[in-house]
C-alpha cells in the first residue's frame, strides 16, 4: 500500500477554499480621474483538513485556519509605458502564499512583501514586454507545470497575431553571483478559435532548465494542452515530459459543468511521474500535500471541486483532494 493523502479545503474570496476557501475577487479603485493610478487588491480566508496514512500503517492528521492578502498599485505612464506594485502575505519564492492562523508567532507578520513589480512596455497593440517581478503568460488550466502564485524574476514577452498568442520568458530562479546561475528559459505558442460552435484552445509549450549539475533530475520539457468548451461544459487536458532518465512523464484530464450563474462543478485527475514538472515539482502547484523528496510531483490523485458565486467579487469554492504516491519512498 502506498503512502496516501487526503485534503479538505474551503476558501472564501474578497474569497472561500474540505480543501474550502473563502475570497474576495480582486476588487480595484481609481486614484486619479483619468483611471491611470488604480489600488486593487484581494483577501482570502482558508480552512483546511489533511489526512495522511503512510504504507507503514501510521496516520495522522491536521487542521488549520489560513489566510491571504494581496494589496497593489497600477500606474499607466502613457499608452506604451506601465507598471505594477503588489505586496502580499506568504512570500516566499516555493511556497503557499497563505498565512496559518498563530496569534503567537510574530515571524508571520514578517512575511510580506513584494510577489509583483515590474515595468510593461507596448510598443505596438499586439507586443508587450514585461521586466522585472512579474507574472506568466504561461496558459494552463491546473497549474501542474507552474504555479500562479510564483511570479518570477524575468523579462517577457507577449506577442499576438490574431488567434496565436506566442509567449517567451527568461527569469532568473538563482542569482549564482560568482557560482553558476539558476536559470530557465520559457515558451508557448496558444490557438484560440471556434469550430462548429465549440470554443477550441490548444497550445505547445514547454522550459528549458539551466542549472549546475546534479540540481534537478530534467532540463528540457515540453507541455502540450487543449480544452473544448461547449454550453455548460468544459473538458481539457495536459501533457508534460522531460528528458530525465526516468519519471518524466505527467498529465492531467479535466472536466467542468455550469449548473449557472451561481454554481459550478470541477473534477480534475493527475498523474505526475517525479522528474517530469519543471525543477522536480518546485515550481509546480502546492495546494496537493508535498509526498517527499521532490517539490508537489510523484503523485497521481485527483481533485473535485464545488464553486459558489456568494455575491458580486465574493466566491465560496469547496474542494477534496485525494492522491498517493506514484514510488513510495517510505
Amino acid at each position: 500500500m502506498k503512502t496516501m493523502y487526503k485534503k479538505t479545503v474551503i476558501n472564501t474570496a474578497l474569497m472561500l477554499a474540505m480543501t474550502a476557501s473563502t475570497g474576495l475577487a480582486t476588487a480595484a479603485v481609481n486614484l486619479d480621474k483619468d483611471g491611470n493610478v488604480k489600488l486593487y487588491g484581494d483577501f482570502r480566508l482558508r480552512a483546511e483538513y489533511d489526512d495522511q496514512t503512510r504504507s507503514t500503517g501510521e496516520s495522522r492528521n491536521r487542521d488549520r485556519f489560513r489566510y491571504r492578502a494581496r494589496l497593489g498599485l497600477s500606474y499607466k505612464v502613457n499608452e506604451q509605458w506601465s507598471g505594477v506594485m503588489r505586496v502580499a502575505t506568504g512570500t516566499s519564492a516555493l511556497n503557499s502564499p497563505h498565512i496559518t492562523f498563530g496569534t503567537n508567532d510574530g515571524s508571520k507578520n514578517a512575511d510580506i512583501g513584494f510577489d509583483q513589480a515590474y515595468v510593461a512596455y507596448k510598443p505596438m497593440s499586439n507586443l508587450t514586454f514585461h521586466a522585472g517581478k512579474t507574472p506568466l503568460n504561461y496558459w494552463q488550466s491546473s497549474e501542474m507545470f507552474w504555479d500562479k502564485d510564483i511570479n518570477p524574476d524575468a523579462f517577457a514577452v507577449v506577442y499576438q497575431a490574431g488567434p496565436l498568442t506566442l509567449n517567451g520568458a527568461y527569469a532568473v530562479v538563482n542569482e549564482g553571483s560568482w557560482n553558476d546561475d539558476v536559470d530557465v528559459l520559457l515558451y508557448q505558442a496558444v490557438y484560440k478559435g471556434e469550430i462548429e460552435g465549440m470554443k477550441v484552445k490548444a497550445a505547445l509549450g514547454g522550459a528549458m532548465l539551466d542549472a549546475p549539475a546534479g540540481t534537478y533530475q530534467a532540463e528540457d520539457h515540453f507541455m502540450i494542452n487543449g480544452e473544448l468548451r461547449t454550453g455548460p461544459w468544459r473538458f481539457g487536458a495536459e501533457y508534460l515530459k522531460s528528458d530525465a532518465n526516468s519519471e518524466d512523464t505527467a498529465y492531467v484530464l479535466e472536466g467542468r459543468y455550469k449548473v449557472n450563474d451561481t454554481i459550478g462543478l470541477r473534477l480534475y485527475y493527475f498523474n505526475v511521474e517525479a522528474h517530469a514538472p519543471l525543477g522536480d515539482g518546485d515550481f509546480s502547484q502546492d495546494d496537493f500535500p508535498n509526498p517527499g523528496s521532490t517539490g508537489v510531483s510523484n503523485f497521481d490523485g485527483f481533485r473535485l471541486q464545488l464553486d459558489y458565486k456568494i455575491a458580486k467579487r465574493i466566491n465560496l469554492d469547496i474542494r477534496y483532494y485525494d492522491m498517493e504516491r506514484i514510488v513510495d519512498l517510505l
